[in-house]
């Protein structure tokens, strides 16, 4: 192997590697969720950051190549001719990294590749992952975070965790968890905010909301948790909506609002105390 790496060396031009810049990498994946999902806040939503972080990548990457890429209307975001090409050529030179970095692991017959929801990821999986690099140090882990399930295939994973009621003929399905959905708020927004000791009183609080639908449906979790109260036509709370279930959860933890918690992702915080339930029961998802 290693004589092939020399004849391949032997052939090529070898220059300093500061001769070819290129922006940076996370540059690089803001532009192409812009260009792909053609919004600022969509691409923002895929990737876990904010609409003003993408906005900030691309006006980086304007001035770095020296004019502008998107056109603006009041609905959609278009990329320019420019900006298409350079989208190409971004999304091959990714695949070729990708592949080869695939060919650099393949002799690691002991890693897994899981691929997951990002809030999944942060909230419950990866503090988890901590106890499991101890117990099994000969198992390396590599998370991706994926917005449908079809993406397991992009990704290559080896194993997807997925919400949803869809059977999925391709796959292999194992059950994991029944899911319930409950209001979570932090203790000193309790303190601070309106009375809320019933479902009712949600009317006068802010609501944080999953931009992501409900699973198998477009109905969203609150509106979902508030008809099984009987509460959905009666009351009329200001609703925040956030790309991704952490970041909900996050703002519910510095005070923003109330959230609807899943099960699996508020129980760490539930049990530290740093969120608590302040009314309402269990609603199965």
């Amino acid at each position: 192997m290693y004589a092939q790496v020399d004849r391949f060396l032997d052939t090529q031009q070898v220059l300093p590697i500061m001769n070819y810049p290129i922006p940076p990498v996370s540059v690089l994946r803001s532009f192409a969720a812009a260009v792909q999902f053609k919004s600022f806040s969509k691409a923002g939503a895929y990737l876990g950051v904010s609409q003003s972080a993408i906005s900030h990548s691309v006006k980086d990457l304007e001035i770095i190549v020296g004019k502008q890429l998107f056109t603006r209307t009041a609905r959609q975001t278009h990329p320019t001719a420019d900006a298409l090409a350079l989208y190409e050529a971004i999304q091959q030179g990714f695949k070729t990294i990708h592949s080869a970095v695939n060919y650099c692991r393949s002799s690691n017959a002991h890693e897994l590749v899981v691929s997951c929801f990002p809030g999944f990821a942060v909230k419950w999986l990866f503090p988890r992952l901590i106890n499991f690099d101890h117990r099994y140090p000969n198992i390396a882990i590599s998370m991706r975070t994926m917005g449908t399930i079809r993406e397991i295939q992009e990704y290559e994973a080896d194993i997807g965790i997925h919400y949803g009621l869809d059977a999925y003929e391709t796959y292999s399905l194992e059950h994991i968890p029944n899911e319930m959905l409950i209001p979570v708020c932090s203790p000193d927004y309790l303190s601070d905010a309106p009375q809320l000791k019933s479902p009712g009183d949600l009317g006068r609080h802010t609501l944080l909301c999953d931009e992501m639908p409900a699973a198998s449906h477009s109905q969203s979790l609150w509106s979902y948790w508030l008809e099984q109260h009987d509460l959905s036509p009666a009351i009329h709370p200001t609703y925040r909506h956030f790309g991704q279930s952490n970041m909900v959860i996050q703002a519910a933890l510095e005070g923003r609002g109330v959230a609807l918690g899943r099960t699996l992702l508020v129980v760490d915080d539930l049990k530290s105390g740093k969120l608590v339930v302040p009314c309402g029961s269990p609603i199965r998802s």
